[in-house]
Parts: structure tokens; C-alpha cells; sequence
């Protein structure tokens, strides 16, 4: 009978006696297990708790937040456990020097797993069904949705979450197998205590980290429209992540070298012993604080990003131009009178005003050398060439914008950030033109967001915008952009009613013939609320992940390196060295080494900002930098004061291990 119960016992008390290590492990696997049972459950519910675009974009959000969740779990899992099983590995050696074989140990190993599986799996559970709720309002009062106070347990997302880190633990404990299977007792006693080797050839390791990153920043500096951002964004961002781990595994090494060069700082009781000790687990130590940097310029770019997305949505709505929009292709203005009239007597006794009518053209067109002209893309053409172009006449632009622009028939008036021309412009089909540059955005056109560089163009007369019309017809025949005619009017109505509204305004026009585009503010409202608000939240929850998982490497990290350096420091106390001299030699390794990351974090944000700024300019409708700044800054702020906090506190626990010798 107790042999039954050996394996289950070695395996608990195992746990109990590196409880300094497996409570973390424990917490973090719990955690993962609570947020993917919170991120299902509010999938699931997302139908009840929010209506029409909201509910479906939510449940891609989520779903691709489940997704994201179960793939970093699993790898950060791997990485942590690592930590867990280094520290095990001296134990079971001891167990197969005094007999036990490797059958047996790994019976020990597959009751450890399935304890930790059990209590993380039980509490991520019961953490994740009373956090639920809580959960399920935040997302309410993000998305604008209607929310009740009834408790509800989703057995679907029970059984998803079971079903996940059933996998996960099953893929650790194969791992773990596989590391004791090959290694022998020798190699198992020693693990805790094997030093590092600084890695050969650093120097060259840490030019190529060097030049990875520079090319990661490159590509970040040089896009120049929304559809580079997205097209080179997992580009940029592999180049940065390898140049990272290059310059932190071998440029801290070299780093380390050169302060040991340093006699005025190298031979002094508060760096000589951290800067000797560090270079020798540089190469670990380094790989820490890269994956410590990459999770925080997550959390910072999560966070900032989706920050701006969410709170920037009232500016964007603001760029609406009416309550009420109809959209629909031009064909002459008997017809859009007609069109007009039935809008109007459809809107009769909402009080509608401030009516707004234009016509334009909005297509791609190619820019060089002082040329603009339509061609068809057979996948030769250089997109740095490729710009969006708005077309519209100097009366509709005077109407809606107030001015009194006068253009001749050689004249045209551009807006363009940059200048893609000089003096003067050839313009396909219309010949060369003198330019007005005008400093004023079209902001007011109802599809002004583009992947590409935008230019509007306003001509002298509606005979011209139909010659480039027919232009690109010919050119892109069933590609070609249609010469649309916007009107609008704002209303006295609510949100609801204005909803109706648009929907009773397509059965009136469809004796019209064709199609019509009817959106309402309440519409457009919905929109981005949906995909802002769903990004924002799911980008909360991705932060608390990674600022989570950068913690526990932190701890982590002060627990090995204070069981490393533990007889290190013993040894230089017995010479003479004072416990003020101790703590002053950890506080010179975490002002040499330990902000690195953040300080590395900062710099990635602030590179990676043109490319943020595009990709938001395309969601968010906007084409100035000023709403991405503030959230950018206010993020890091608070993220430092964290980050700071954080390693103050985990470096408490260095500071025990290494002021006594203390084993467990």
C-alpha cells in the first residue's frame, strides 16, 4: 500500500519543498487557464450581450484572442518550466544515483504534471467563472452593449480551456521526459550548479543583432502608407526580436568584457563581483532579459495602440460629415435631383438640414516624375508609386468647403502630404496643369481612408472629372471606380431611429435602379465601436498576459541567479565582505544590466511609431500623429513606474538567498 502512494508523495513533497518556485509556476498556469476560460465564455455570450456588428466583430476579436492566448501559453510555459525543471533535475539525480531509475523518476515527473494540471486547471476554473462577470461588463461598458446581473457558468468554454492546457501539459511533461532521458545522473546532480560560458565570437554576434535591428527600424521608418505598415509589420518585427536576443546574449557579454577593462570601475567591492558573475551566465541571463524587452514593447505597443483606437473613436465619429449618408453612382443631375427628393420626403418630420451634395471620383493612380496616370497593376509596378486619388470640381468643393477657389481650364488645386510634383503636373488624359497647392484635407470625403499615400485634386469643371472617369474605365474596365455623388443631411433623431431610418431608405430607393450605400452616424457609430472597442479590450487582456509573463521572468530570474550566486557570496563574506557591500554590488547589477530591457522597450516603441501610426490612420480615420502620442506616453510612463516596482520587489528575494545560504 505505501508503495503505492510513494510516487504521489515524492512527487507533492517535491513540490512543498520548492514551493519558492512552484507557487509562481502554479499562479501563472492558473492564470492562463482563468483568462482563456474569460475570453470563451465572453465569445460565447457575446450574441446576448451586444447586437448586430458588435456581437460578430467581438467574436472574431475574442476568437482570435483564444488563439493568441493558448499559442503564448504554450511557449511561455515551455520557457518557465524550464526554470522549475533545472532546479528539480539535482533531486532526481540524487533519486537515480541511490537506485531509482529513469521508469521511476519519470512516474514522479507524470505526478508532479498531473498535480500541477489538477490545481491550476481547478482554480484557473473557479478564478475564471467568479472573474466572469466582471469581465463580462468591462466588455458592456467598452462596446457599448446592454448587460444583466445574472451569473452564468458557460460548460462550453470549461470544456475548451480543459481541453487546451490538457494538450499543453501533456506537451510539457513529453519535453521534461525527454531532458532526464537524456542526461545522466552526473549531468542531473550538477545542473543546478553548471556555470555558463560566454559565447564565442560576440563581437560578431553582436554586429549581426546589430544589423538585424537596424533593419527592423529601417523598414519601420521608411513605410510610407498603411498598406506598407501591415504588408512589412511581421517583416520588421521578426528582424527586431532576432536582433534583440543577438544584442542581448552577445552584446551584454561584451559589455561586461569591456567594464572588466575598465580598472577605475571594474576593481570596486560594488562591481567586481556582479560584473564577473554576470559575464559568465551572459548567455542566459541575456536570453531573460531579451524575452523581459520583447514582452514589454508588446504590453507598451498593445496597450498604447489600442488605447488610442478606443478613445480616439469620438474624434472619428466627429469626421462623419452628417447624421444621415447616401452614397450612389452618378449619372446626371436630373437623376440625383430625384434621388435627392425621395431622400428628403423619406426624411420628412425628422427636421432634416444642412444638406451636403458632391460629386467624386476616388481611384488608384500612378505618380512619377511629375506625372499622374492610371495602369493596370499586373504585379510589375512599383507600389512606392501608387497613390489613391480623390477627384473632385472646384463648384462641389466651394459648396462644401465655403471657399471661393476660382480655377482656369490649365489650373487644378492639390492636396498631398509631401509634395509629389513641382510647379506643374501632367495628368493623365488632361495634359499638364499648373498646381494650387492647397494646406486643407478632404476630410469631409466619405471613404477618405486609404492603404495608400492619398492625393485629392480639385478641377475646373465637371467635363474634366468625366474624361478622367472614362480614363480609368478604359484602363480598369471591370476594376474601374465608379464617379460617385454623396448626400447627407443631419437629422433630429435618435440613435434607433436613425438606424431605421437607413434601413427604410433603401426599400424606398430601390425603384431607382442600382444601388445605394446608406449609412447613418448611428451606423458608422457602431462600426467603430465595435472593432476599436473589440481591439481594445482584447489588447487589455493580451497586456495583462505579457505583463504578467514579464514578471514571473523577473522573479525568476532573481531566484536562479540567487541560488547561483548564494556560495559566491558566502565565500566573499567569509573574506571580509559586509552585508551593506552585498546589497551594493546587486544594486550595480540591476543599474548596469536589469533596465536595459525597458530602456530597450522605449526605443522599440518609439521606432516602431510610423508604422503604428499608419496602420492607426487607416482604422481611426485620421492623418496627424496626436492621438497615438498621448496614449504612447502616458503608457510607458506608467509602465516604468510598474516595471520598476515589480524588480524592486522580486529582487527582495535575491537579496535573502544570497545574505544566507539558504537551499530551499
Amino acid at each position: 500500500m505505501m508503495k503505492g502512494f510513494l510516487y504521489p508523495r515524492l512527487a507533492f513533497t517535491g513540490m512543498v519543498k520548492n514551493r519558492r518556485i512552484y507557487l509562481p509556476y502554479l499562479l501563472t498556469c492558473t492564470a492562463m487557464v482563468m483568462i482563456t476560460y474569460i475570453i470563451t465564455y465572453l465569445r460565447d455570450i457575446s450574441g446576448k450581450m451586444l447586437d448586430g456588428t458588435r456581437s460578430t466583430v467581438m467574436e472574431y476579436c475574442l476568437g482570435f484572442g483564444i488563439a493568441v492566448i493558448a499559442l503564448f501559453s504554450l511557449i511561455f510555459l515551455f520557457y518557465t518550466g524550464s526554470f522549475v525543471l533545472k532546479r528539480r533535475r539535482t533531486e532526481f539525480g540524487l533519486y537515480n544515483i541511490l537506485g531509482m531509475g529513469k521508469g521511476n523518476i519519470a512516474r514522479i515527473l507524470l505526478w508532479e504534471y498531473g498535480f500541477t494540471a489538477l490545481i491550476s486547471t481547478v482554480g484557473g476554473l473557479l478564478t475564471g467563472v467568479l472573474f466572469s462577470k466582471l469581465a463580462e461588463l468591462f466588455m458592456v461598458r467598452v462596446l457599448g452593449g446592454t448587460g444583466d446581473m445574472s451569473f452564468t457558468v458557460d460548460g462550453n468554454a470549461m470544456l475548451a480551456a480543459i481541453a487546451i492546457f490538457a494538450v499543453i501539459f501533456l506537451l510539457l511533461l513529453v519535453f521534461s521526459l525527454i531532458r532526464i532521458k537524456l542526461q545522466s545522473p552526473l549531468e542531473l546532480l550538477r545542473s543546478r550548479s553548471e556555470g555558463e560560458r560566454p559565447p564565442k565570437g560576440s563581437i560578431i554576434l553582436s554586429l549581426l543583432g546589430a544589423l538585424f535591428l537596424a533593419a527592423g527600424y529601417a523598414i519601420a521608418l521608411t513605410v510610407r502608407s498603411s498598406a506598407d505598415a501591415i504588408v512589412y509589420f511581421f517583416v520588421a518585427v521578426t528582424a527586431v526580436i532576432i536582433g534583440t536576443y543577438l544584442l542581448f546574449i552577445s552584446g551584454s557579454v561584451a559589455l561586461c568584457r569591456a567594464l572588466q577593462k575598465n580598472k577605475r570601475y571594474y576593481y570596486k567591492a560594488a562591481h567586481f563581483f556582479s560584473t564577473a558573475s554576470m559575464r559568465y551566465r551572459m548567455k542566459r541571463n541575456g536570453a531573460g532579459l531579451a524575452s523581459i524587452c520583447i514582452l514589454s514593447t508588446m504590453v507598451l505597443v498593445t496597450v498604447s495602440s489600442t488605447a488610442c483606437l478606443y478613445f480616439g473613436i469620438n474624434s472619428s465619429i466627429e469626421r462623419i460629415p452628417r447624421d444621415m449618408s447616401l452614397v450612389f453612382p452618378y449619372r446626371d443631375s436630373e437623376f440625383s435631383s430625384l434621388v435627392q427628393k425621395a431622400a428628403d420626403n423619406h426624411l420628412d418630420g425628422y427636421s432634416p438640414r444642412d444638406r451636403l451634395s458632391y460629386r467624386y471620383l476616388t481611384a488608384s493612380a500612378l505618380i512619377d516624375d511629375g506625372r499622374l496616370y492610371f495602369e493596370m497593376n499586373d504585379g510589375g509596378n512599383d507600389t512606392s508609386k501608387l497613390w489613391t486619388a480623390n477627384f473632385m470640381t472646384v463648384e462641389d468643393y466651394n459648396s462644401v468647403s465655403g471657399e471661393n477657389i476660382v480655377l482656369s481650364s490649365d489650373e487644378i488645386m492639390l492636396y498631398a502630404k509631401g509634395r509629389p510634383f513641382g510647379d506643374t503636373a501632367v495628368i493623365d488624359v488632361l495634359g499638364e496643369k499648373r498646381l494650387i497647392y492647397s494646406d486643407k484635407d478632404f476630410d469631409f470625403l466619405e471613404n477618405s481612408m486609404s492603404v495608400y499615400p492619398t492625393v485629392c485634386i480639385v478641377l475646373p469643371d465637371m467635363a474634366q472629372l468625366r474624361r478622367l472617369y472614362d480614363s480609368q474605365c478604359n484602363v480598369y474596365d471591370i476594376y474601374a471606380s465608379e464617379l460617385y455623388e454623396y448626400y447627407g443631411v443631419n437629422v433630429t433623431a435618435s440613435g434607433e431611429q436613425q438606424k431605421a431610418l437607413s434601413e427604410g431608405m433603401v426599400s424606398v430607393l430601390k425603384d431607382f435602379g442600382g444601388y445605394f450605400i446608406v449609412l447613418s452616424r448611428a451606423d458608422w457609430e457602431d462600426s467603430y465601436y465595435s472593432l476599436n472597442g473589440g481591439l481594445f479590450f482584447l489588447g487589455v487582456v493580451l497586456a495583462i498576459v505579457f505583463g504578467f509573463s514579464a514578471v514571473l521572468i523577473m522573479y525568476y530570474k532573481q531566484l536562479t541567479e540567487g541560488y547561483e550566486d548564494s556560495a559566491r557570496f558566502d565565500i566573499m563574506r567569509k573574506v571580509g565582505m559586509t552585508a551593506f557591500e552585498i546589497k551594493k554590488s546587486v544594486n550595480s547589477q540591476v543599474l548596469t544590466v536589469f533596465f536595459a530591457p525597458l530602456a530597450m522597450a522605449g526605443l522599440h516603441m518609439l521606432f516602431a511609431y510610423p508604422m503604428i501610426e499608419k496602420s492607426l490612420g487607416l482604422l481611426l480615420n485620421v492623418k496627424d500623429s496626436a492621438p497615438y502620442i498621448v496614449p504612447a506616453v502616458v503608457c510607458f510612463v506608467l509602465y516604468a513606474a510598474l516595471y520598476a516596482s515589480v524588480y524592486f520587489i522580486t529582487s527582495r528575494a535575491y537579496l535573502k538567498i544570497v545574505s544566507k545560504t539558504d537551499d530551499g
